[in-house]
């Protein structure tokens, strides 16, 4: 077993995404020397390149490996979960989503493809400052965590990434393949929230028509 696998056991790391700052934490002596570790563990099969500064030991040693949503948020720090891969995950929709789809802050669409883990897409969004959180809940996956959108964000968020008008919201669910008797009840002050959260005057539209749709 390589010198870095074992550390990386011993410090009660190997069912975790591993970042370079832990690392270098682990690994004394030069800057060299921790360059030719990593890169010995990674020849070997032992560790497992994600991106760049960013590892997991292979699930070869460990038998487990990370979940994928808490793989997502190591990649892009501040993204969560949310859209299609979300509402699947809520059990809302019957098939299984394949990518995972996260929501980031700002302008860059970020598509990563992994041969083990799979493939993952971190869509732009355009919010009012202090807002990107709202209805984003923090859930366990196994040692880590990871950020989910609540059912109603992951909605919007299509909404959003898709570019629906109002008019598309009385079909909404049926697209979507949800069943309206299963979706969580939505409270006056969320609709108010979500409706100040997208910078667009078209998702506020969109927001209240929808609203109107599944209030009683």
């Amino acid at each position: 077993m390589q010198t870095l696998t074992e550390k990386i056991l011993q410090a009660d790391l190997g069912k975790r995404v591993i970042f370079h700052n832990q690392v270098a934490r682990l690994v004394t002596g030069s800057d060299q020397r921790r360059y030719n570790l990593v890169n010995r563990a990674l020849n070997s099969g032992e560790l497992v390149w994600l991106r760049r500064g960013l590892y997991m030991l292979s699930p070869k040693i460990t038998g487990f490996t990370p979940h994928r949503f808490v793989i997502a948020q190591a990649i892009v720090p501040g993204s969560f979960v949310s859209m299609e891969t979300a509402l699947s995950w809520h059990g809302l929709i019957p098939e299984q989503v394949h990518s995972v789809l996260s929501m980031v802050p700002g302008p860059r669409l970020l598509e990563v493809d992994h041969d083990l883990v799979g493939h993952f897409q971190f869509l732009p969004s355009a919010l009012v400052k202090g807002q990107f959180l709202q209805m984003v809940d923090r859930h366990q996956f196994g040692p880590q965590f990871a950020l989910v959108a609540s059912p109603i964000r992951a909605v919007t968020d299509i909404i959003y990434i898709k570019k629906l008008q109002p008019q598309d919201m009385e079909h909404l669910f049926d697209f979507l393949r949800i069943d309206r008797h299963d979706f969580p009840k939505i409270s006056k002050a969320t609709w108010n929230i979500l409706a100040n959260t997208y910078q667009h005057s078209r998702m506020v539209k969109c927001i209240r028509a929808l609203q109107l749709e599944l209030q009683p």
